[in-house]
């Protein structure tokens, strides 16, 4: 782990809250113990432990185990409203610095996370069945006529309503270019 910068320690003059604190470690003793401070004064501060889900790290508080950036924002900020998320203005999972975090719903996570491209659509999803030419074909297949959906997506290895969603665009509208609306 690394050491502590010369500056005062980063956790100091922020009194825990939103957790209780129990026995002589206490919550915001023992969350502390598992942060790597960084040598850059504005970098993240890691959480150095196991992970609970999709690279977030865990942490036990009496018997149940939390992502650590819920946890920091408890700490550091109180409790978090319910339907909230803790959100990472430097998209690092792993990170718990206080000012590296913001509360937001679900559709805020989301638009960040598209904005910031780190969003899995079209041929970035792993589980894509069709490519953006195969995309392109379906739309243009359709705008010509004389073929329903249900064919194209037999055509194309999907159903009927995959296909619908592509040629409404309700999937795959980053593939909007130089095509006409059906």
């Amino acid at each position: 782990m690394m050491t502590a910068p010369s500056s005062p320690a980063p956790f100091e003059g922020h009194p825990p809250q939103g957790l209780p604190l129990r026995g002589v470690g206490g919550v915001f003793q023992r969350f502390t113990k598992h942060v790597i401070l960084p040598e850059d004064p504005e970098g993240c501060f890691i959480l150095d432990t196991s992970e609970k889900a999709k690279g977030y790290p865990g942490f036990g508080i009496a018997g149940k185990c939390y992502r650590g950036n819920r946890v920091a924002w408890m700490l550091f900020h109180g409790a978090i409203p319910a339907g909230s998320h803790v959100l990472h203005r430097c998209d690092n999972r792993r990170c718990v610095r206080p000012d590296h975090l913001f509360l937001g719903t679900n559709k805020i996570n989301c638009e960040d996370m598209t904005r910031k491209g780190r969003s899995r659509f079209g041929e970035r999803n792993s589980n894509v069945r069709l490519s953006p030419d195969d995309v392109i074909a379906i739309r243009d297949t359709y705008s010509k006529g004389g073929i329903t959906q249900a064919e194209l997506g037999k055509r194309y290895g999907v159903s009927q309503s995959t296909a619908h969603c592509v040629i409404t665009r309700k999937k795959w509208k980053h593939l909007d270019v130089g095509i006409k609306n059906v």
